[in-house]
Parts: C-alpha cells; structure tokens; sequence
C-alpha cells in the first residue's frame, strides 16, 4: 500500500528508498512524493526543535537587573553661623523643580528676607543669634541657637491650586560655651551668663550671674524690672602670685557688640559705677573680701522705646599684681545715697575722687606680668516687664 511504503521509508531516514520505491508506483507518483517530502522535512523540524531546546536549556537565562535610586532632596539652604550672626542663602528653586519660590513665601522664624544674590536665583537671611525666634539651649558644653526657616504654599489670585507644599527646615547653630581666645582680642559674643576668657593659656577673667547667697551661680538669666542682679567679676590665678581684679569699665546694650546702638554705660573711668549716681538705683559694688574676685549689684533696666527684653553687658576686667593698688585707676566705687558721696569696695574712699570729675588718671605702661585685661560679655540678660496684681 502507499501509506505502508511512505510511513516505512520515512522511519527508515532514507531519502533515496523513497524515491526509488517512488518510482515502482506510477499510478500515484505525485502524492508519493508530496507524502515523501512533509514526512521527512517534518521530522527534521522536530530534530531541529529538539537542538535548540537543548541550547536554551545549557545557556543561563539573563535576568535584567532593575535599579530603583531614591530621589535626592536638594541642597537648598546653606547655612553660615558666625560668632553673632547667623547667614543664610536659600535657592528660589526650593524644590529642585524649577519652579521659583517667592521671597514673600519665606520666613526665619518671622523675619523675611534681607536681600537676593546678585543672580537673584538666592534668597539672603542675616540675623543676630537671639533675633528671628531663635530657642536657646544648653548643655554642658554647647550652646545651641535653633531657627526654623518655614515655606508657606500660597495660590496666585486667578487659581485655586499650587504646584509646592508647605516646608519647614530646622536649622541650628552650636557654639562651645568655654572659648579661649589668643591676645588678638577676638571676642566670642555667644556665651550665655558665664563667659571665661584665657589671657595665652594663663590667667582665666569671668562674669557670672549668682544666687543671693553669693555662693551658688544662678542657672537662669530672666529677671523682672527692678530686680537686682548680682555679679562676680573673678580671675583665676592657678599658679601666679595672687592678683586683683578691677572692672575697668561696663556697658549694657541690646546685642552682643560692645559698641551697638542704643548703649549705656554702666561702669565708667577705670571703676566708678555711674548707673549708682541715679536717683533711685540700688546699684553697688559690694565690700572686697579677696583680690581675686569682686562681687557688684546692678539694678535692671530697658532701654526706652526698646520692643526686646534682652541685655548684654560687656566689661573690661583688669588683673593688676602690684601691692599699692587701689589707686586713682585700679578702684571700684559708687555713689553712696546715705553718705551722699562716693565710696570705695575696699574703704579707701579717697581714690573715688575722679568719679566727679571729667576724667580720671591714665594708665601708665606696665610690664605685662603686673598688667593684664581682657573684654568679656555676660548675656543675653532677659528682663520681663513686672504685671501688676490685684488684691
């Protein structure tokens, strides 16, 4: 039979069987051959199927590697904490998106913009250290001003929608409380109530706020108007022969900088007290117990007209080791409303007679082992307004 023919040359892989048996059946010669050619083009289909499964099979397959980054947040505010100022510049594109911001949608815990940069792609904040809303806090070590920079999303007139969020960013700026400083007069305006300031690693001057007791420093700087604050002026002396310590001088003002404006001066003419002068001060220097440190109360105040309750004081204090002081330069004296005159802390009352004068004698050069002063600030000081109360 054909089928018989065709299916046993196809088993048998011979192509040339197939067409020579092919030839023996004339009748169906045609269908032969077609029924020869898809038996074996079909089985070599099969094998070639087979080969390339077994590749697939011997190769590994190649997985693609998906890398997911995380979108990083721009660097949009650079910030610059200087010994009193803070810095800041933030770029109008806040969000990185290429939409710029509006130096009305800014502010620095309040305060608005001080400038644009010269591209005016940036915005300029400046301000002192306790302006701006800044919170003060401490540790044993720091001194740390945190601001908080606050974006509001505000919708143009014709729209109801907006394209950024509101953002707050938290800046601070850390300080050591105790910073030594060489001769070159650097003054390190950012310690609060305590300041210690090393003459080349040798003798330390402070201003400290204390407790009634004149024992115990006081941890806090806030008073009500009309309270008194009492201060110690000190030098530590550790291995030097003892010295003396003077305020050669005092003046409060609303910042750190000795020369701002409004100012007042406290202490004047190498130590007289000119704020005990007033009528109603209770301000004085109190009676010297040891060379190494002076003990004086002031009465607080405001200036007039004045919106912050924050004082700084900054004095000259002055170690002096010479065995015939006080004298007409090295004194601390106030005005006595019961003696109505001027007295001396240590009962020599004499060396207060320039107090009244102009001006006072001038110091002479000394050598720097009898003669040493340096600058140094106590503050901020807060003074809060005294509410009245009812009965």
């Amino acid at each position: 039979m054909v089928s018989t023919g065709v299916v046993a040359c196809a088993m048998a892989l011979v192509c040339t069987c197939c067409m020579s048996d092919s030839t023996q059946f004339s009748g169906s010669g045609d269908l032969w051959r077609q029924q020869s050619v898809y038996a074996v083009v079909g089985y070599a289909g099969v094998q070639e199927h087979q080969k390339r499964e077994q590749m697939h099979k011997s190769q590994p397959i190649a997985i693609p590697t998906v890398i997911v980054r995380e979108p990083e947040a721009p660097q949009s505010v650079i910030v610059h904490c200087g010994e009193s100022l803070l810095h800041l510049q933030v770029k109008r594109d806040f969000f990185g998106t290429g939409q710029l911001i509006s130096p009305s949608d800014v502010t620095l815990g309040g305060c608005r913009p001080t400038g644009l940069s010269s591209s005016s792609d940036m915005l300029l904040f400046e301000t002192e250290l306790h302006k701006c809303g800044s919170r003060v806090q401490m540790t044993d070590d720091l001194l740390v001003y945190k601001f908080t920079l606050a974006y509001t999303a505000v919708s143009t007139e014709d729209s109801l929608i907006v394209r950024t969020h509101d953002a707050v960013v938290n800046i601070s700026c850390q300080y050591q409380r105790l910073h030594n400083v060489s001769s070159s007069g650097l003054m390190p305006t950012w310690l609060p109530f305590h300041h210690t300031m090393a003459s080349e690693a040798t003798l330390d001057f402070s201003l400290r706020l204390m407790n009634d007791d004149w024992v115990s420093e006081r941890t806090s700087g806030k008073y009500l108007l009309g309270d008194v604050m009492n201060i110690v002026a000190s030098v530590r002396q550790s291995h030097h022969a003892p010295f003396h310590v003077f305020v050669e001088d005092c003046v409060a003002s609303l910042g750190p900088e000795r020369h701002a404006d409004p100012s007042y001066f406290l202490i004047e003419k190498h130590g007289c007290l000119s704020d005990s002068k007033l009528i109603n001060s209770r301000s004085l220097f109190m009676p010297t117990t040891q060379g190494g440190m002076l003990r004086f109360q002031l009465e607080t105040f405001r200036f007039a007209g004045a919106s912050q309750s924050l004082l700084y004081i900054t004095c000259t204090l002055v170690a002096v080791l010479d065995t015939s002081i006080p004298d007409g330069i090295h004194k601390a004296c106030h005005f006595s409303k019961e003696k109505d005159r001027w007295v001396s802390a240590s009962g020599n009352d004499e060396v207060c007679s320039c107090c009244e004068a102009e001006t006072c004698p001038q110091r002479k050069a000394r050598s720097l082992n009898d003669f040493k002063q340096r600058s140094v600030v106590l503050g901020p000081v807060t003074i809060l307004k005294r509410i009245p109360t009812k009965e």
